[in-house]
């Protein structure tokens, strides 16, 4: 679809990005940030830590957004943050990491309250939300002390600088919703009802990989996103299956990848014929910049 639009056309696409926060450029600007911080991740203590523990922080997390009245994509931000840290933090000091995690996470929150689109957080008490996190630890068996609000302070710095002062780092959640919102556009917010329910149903899935998968080069949050987003498509009808299907696979042998993947018996009926099939498969590579 791209290349056959006219340039005029396809400017007035990219216009479309660019109101809906997602356009081309930024997507590229999130895919530079997103390979760095994979980068060191490879490194750092985020792949010794044991799952376990930093599962119990990031639920942690939650638990302090939804006190804060947050947004969910705020639980997604704060837990790339955490995990930005992690990957700088040396992987041989297990019980200094564990006890450190609480003030690393109240930082983190604290760090987007600060942020310029937040001032009316700004004044927000966290002293109640250090007693969260803190409880939410040691309930799961990890001996952690009180927060310092002076160690908070000092850890919001120390997070900045091992992110590179980056903010928001590129999550599957904020993936996710850039892709939905550039198929919206391509498709001239034709499928609103749909797309809807594609979030619904990738909304939950986001949430478990976010909490039992931290960043990983090998599948980036970006591609990640992309896969889910497409099998999205294909189970609101959207998109025919046999478009996702890479050329070295056999139909068979993808339906019952896709079966296997799914949990299902039944491969879901498109309700797009040719050629809207082919026009929605063009969106779609579109929307993940393929």
């Amino acid at each position: 679809m791209a290349r056959s639009l006219p340039a005029a056309a396809w400017e007035e696409l990219q216009d479309r990005f660019e109101a809906a926060d997602a356009s081309t450029e930024y997507m590229h600007v999130c895919a530079t940030i997103e390979n760095k911080m994979l980068a060191t991740m490879e490194e750092g203590a985020g792949k010794k830590l044991p799952q376990t523990v930093r599962r119990c922080a990031i639920i942690g997390l939650a638990k302090v957004v939804r006190h804060l009245g947050f947004k969910q994509a705020d639980w997604f931000k704060a837990a790339a943050l955490l995990d930005g840290w992690l990957a700088t933090c040396d992987p041989n000091a297990h019980d200094e990491l564990v006890s450190q995690l609480p003030a690393a996470g109240l930082a983190a929150l604290r760090i987007l309250g600060k942020s310029a689109e937040r001032k009316q957080l700004r004044r927000l008490d966290f002293l109640e939300p250090a007693h969260i996190l803190v409880a939410v630890m040691r309930q799961r068996g990890h001996q952690v002390p009180d927060i310092p609000m002076r160690d908070v302070a000092a850890m919001e710095h120390l997070i900045l600088k091992c992110t590179q002062w980056q903010i928001d780092i590129p999550s599957l959640d904020s993936w996710m919703r850039m892709f939905i919102a550039r198929f919206n556009a391509v498709t001239g917010g034709g499928f609103v009802d749909s797309l809807q329910w594609v979030e619904k149903f990738v909304c939950p899935l986001v949430k478990i990989l976010m909490l039992w998968k931290p960043a990983d080069g090998h599948l980036p949050p970006q591609r990640l996103a992309a896969g889910l987003f497409s099998v999205g498509l294909v189970r609101a009808g959207l998109l025919p299956l046999h478009h996702l299907r890479p050329e070295h696979i056999t139909k068979d042998d993808w339906e019952q990848l896709y079966r296997w993947s799914q949990m299902t018996h039944e491969i879901p009926a498109s309700a797009m014929q040719p050629p809207c099939d082919q026009l929605i498969a063009e969106a779609a590579k579109i929307a993940v910049d393929l």
